[in-house]
């Protein structure tokens, strides 16, 4: 069984692709069956090709990529990170399980906030959706393009709306 260490060690190179976007080197960190759960859409990408056009998406859209912060046990371990999204910020965790070769079998991505997420949507979805066919990548701009500017309206209304502490005083 491998060790915390072990672990951490085996996100290291992962964390070194992403923060140098080096798409070639997040792939070699793919199991060749690896599962990623996204936080977009309910069907994950599944193997190393889908993963790759998937890392593809997100590096032609994420800036400023940083770990944050990590916690690992012997056989996953958690990444936080902060990053943009055209004008947007977005932090998210990735939850990382490897396999008997060090390899990640199973990636889960979890986004906030709510309006980041939809901005990650809006930029990559239409991406992802265009070797299916323009019409589909048109679609898929369309409902993510009003996704967006619903959480993004919604996000500014409720932080001005709730404040934090006002629920002690009800």
């Amino acid at each position: 069984m491998a060790t915390r260490e072990d672990v951490v060690m085996r996100s290291a190179s992962l964390r070194s692709a992403v923060e140098a976007g080096d798409h070639a080197a997040m792939v070699e960190t793919l199991a060749p069956d690896v599962v990623f759960h996204g936080p977009v859409i309910s069907t994950p990408f599944e193997g190393r090709e889908q993963v790759g056009l998937l890392f593809d998406a997100l590096l032609a859209n994420f800036a400023d990529i940083r770990y944050t912060g990590q916690l690992a046990s012997a056989d996953a371990e958690v990444l936080a990170f902060t990053a943009r999204v055209g004008k947007r910020q977005v932090e998210g965790m990735d939850l990382l399980r490897f396999d008997e070769h060090g390899r990640i079998r199973e990636f889960r991505v979890a986004i906030r906030p709510l309006s980041a997420l939809a901005a990650v949507a809006e930029a990559v979805g239409p991406q992802l959706a265009r070797p299916q066919g323009r019409g589909r990548a048109a679609i898929v701009r369309m409902f993510a393009r009003s996704l967006s500017a619903m959480t993004a309206l919604g996000d500014a209304a409720s932080s001005r709306l709730v404040k934090p502490g006002a629920a002690r005083d009800l």
